[in-house]
């Protein structure tokens, strides 16, 4: 479908009709939908737009100025817009909450990423926040830091959240280990682990419930 006609269909109300190609076509006010299947094959999954930098974008799919600027703006605000629904979420109360909160942030990360979230005793959110990006098979790990900012607020405690860019979700021995060292530290630091959750490709692992859960 050209250009003329997406743009028709979107101002008569059609939008949702319309495919992702068609959309990104639109965005890059291109004639036809060869640049848009490029990106997204490129990125695999629409979702990883979210992850996109400059440097991808300067990765050979020549485009413009004002192109790579009107990428740059909708994946900023749509990052915006997910972090205010992250901050809207008052409360977290089982790991299926935890990991429907953070999948679409970490399921496509192409590196180890380590985050915490950090509850009250009621299991409000008090803040989220990234201690580590590793590399494509391992994250270096203090403790110290992981706990730095749960024993300033005053946190109840904490859940760990991890993502394995094979997709594989099941905990590796260095998961295994790594858990017992917070838990242990835990103990003595008086802020509770309460979760170690390890993100793959439709599916997690939750430390707690010591169970496998595909989406």
């Amino acid at each position: 479908m050209d250009k003329k006609r997406l743009e028709e269909m979107m101002l008569s109300g059609g939008i949702k009709g319309l495919s992702q190609r068609e959309l990104l076509t639109l965005l890059l006010e291109e004639e036809n939908e060869l640049k848009a299947i490029e990106i997204l094959d490129y990125f695999e999954k629409i979702q990883k737009l979210r992850l996109l930098t400059l440097d991808d974008l300067n990765s050979g799919f020549n485009l413009t100025k004002k192109q790579k600027l009107k990428m740059l703006l909708t994946t900023e605000l749509a990052n915006r817009i997910y972090q205010r629904e992250f901050d809207k979420r008052k409360s977290l109360f089982n790991s299926e909450d935890v990991y429907e909160l953070i999948k679409n942030e970490m399921e496509y990360l192409d590196k180890e990423t380590l985050s915490i979230i950090i509850l009250d005793i009621k299991g409000k959110i008090l803040k989220k926040e990234m201690i580590y990006m590793g590399t494509t098979t391992s994250i270096p790990v203090s403790v110290k830091e992981i706990f730095t900012t749960p024993i300033k607020l005053r946190a109840y405690g904490m859940i760990l959240i991890h993502n394995h860019p094979t997709g594989d979700a099941k905990p590796s021995i260095a998961d295994d280990k790594l858990t017992q060292k917070i838990m242990d530290a835990s103990q003595i630091l008086s802020v509770e682990t309460i979760d170690h959750i390890i993100v793959g490709k439709d599916e997690f692992y939750s430390y707690k419930n010591k169970k496998l859960f595909k989406i």
